[in-house]
């Protein structure tokens, strides 16, 4: 059953007409709603679907349950979806880049260096709502001693999850989530995002990908199809960055009472608390209740032209290159790896 035909059921089983539900999302008439509901509305986030289901009491995983569909792994014999709109040169570019961190995974393997999955956070536990995507996310922080507030996300999936994430220019695509032939988890990130901040909740989002439905091919750009796993990976990504409870403090201290009063400039001092783009402050301030539509919709622009805005301090990768040579220089100084094998597998020199 697809979105719209979900959703008449649930409202008409709350006795609710389409303009009485259009009323309680403040919007007038029955519009909005007869077009999601005919399918005609194609475009619907995942911003508005959870407004629809607050106003409905439901959890949006009802919404998004999808039948079980086999998917081909994504990076396996570099076989791309068609609808990644990667060009040619940039599928050429991660194909040969492909076969060094496969070899490099096989050499950290024999160093015990295995990427962490959601069973090495907690045995069994499986994040499959709303709530254990949270809960998932406040394991991760605990697990791996993270603390309250802002984190070096590069450095949590490089690091404590042993991932090798790989920066390119994806063109129209956020993020990319897949293992490859070997189940080598692998996250891609485009580096050509005019705002570099917006990497930090991608990589937490795919990071998300990784722990809740590993192994699974996940491409993410704008204006994808609503799914459970994207929603889900939300909630975990918005949580693992900005802990609800830590945002209720840090929002009472930095931003004023007054809701009209609440400036960019306050908004720009929780981003750098913690470590997040502007966009997703604001956003997370509105999904929690701390402003409304109003204000949220108030705030977006006037960042773009306040100088103390400087995003690209929060994000610091390294490049695949520098993270394979890192990895192959340690396994040859431990014994595991010769040093012409490692150059072989590099495709140059190691340093002295």
């Amino acid at each position: 059953m697809d979105i719209g035909a979900k959703l008449k059921e649930i409202r008409e089983s709350r006795g609710l007409t389409g303009e009485a539900l259009c009323t309680l999302l403040g919007k007038s008439g029955n519009s909005y709603i007869s077009k999601i509901e005919s399918g005609f509305k194609k475009d619907l986030n995942l911003g508005e679907l959870k407004e629809i289901c607050n106003a409905l009491e439901v959890s949006p995983s009802v919404f998004l349950q999808q039948p079980e569909i086999k998917r081909k792994t994504f990076f396996d014999n570099a076989v791309f979806r068609d609808e990644a709109q990667i060009s040619s040169k940039v599928k050429d570019k991660i194909k040969v880049m492909l076969p060094k961190i496969s070899k490099t995974y096989a050499v950290k393997r024999s160093l015990g260096e295995l990427p962490c999955t959601v069973d090495q956070i907690k045995l069994g536990f499986r994040a499959n709502n709303e709530n254990s995507a949270k809960e998932l996310a406040q394991l991760v922080r605990g697990k791996f001693d993270l603390g309250r507030w802002g984190l070096d996300i590069f450095s949590v999936v490089r690091n404590n999850f042993n991932i090798y994430v790989m920066g390119e220019d994806l063109e129209s695509i956020w993020g990319i989530y897949s293992c490859d032939s070997k189940g080598n988890p692998v996250i891609l990130y485009n580096h050509n995002q005019p705002n570099q901040q917006r990497n930090v909740f991608t990589l937490a989002h795919e990071l998300g990908h990784h722990l809740i439905s590993e192994g699974e091919t996940e491409v993410d750009f704008e204006n994808k199809t609503p799914s459970s796993s994207e929603f889900l990976a939300d909630v975990f990504a918005s949580e693992l960055l900005m802990p609800e409870v830590s945002v209720g403090e840090v929002f009472k201290k930095h931003c004023a009472t007054d809701e009209d009063k609440i400036t960019s400039s306050q908004l720009i001092e929780l981003t750098e608390v913690f470590k997040v783009s502007y966009g997703a402050i604001n956003r997370r301030l509105k999904d929690l209740g701390f402003i409304t539509e109003k204000t949220w919709n108030r705030l977006k622009e006037p960042v773009l032209r306040n100088p103390k805005y400087t995003p690209e301090a929060f994000f610091s990768a390294i490049p695949i290159m520098e993270q394979l040579r890192r990895d192959l220089e340690s396994a040859v100084q431990k014994g595991k790896i010769g040093t012409v094998r490692a150059e072989s597998i590099l495709g140059e020199e190691l340093r002295a």
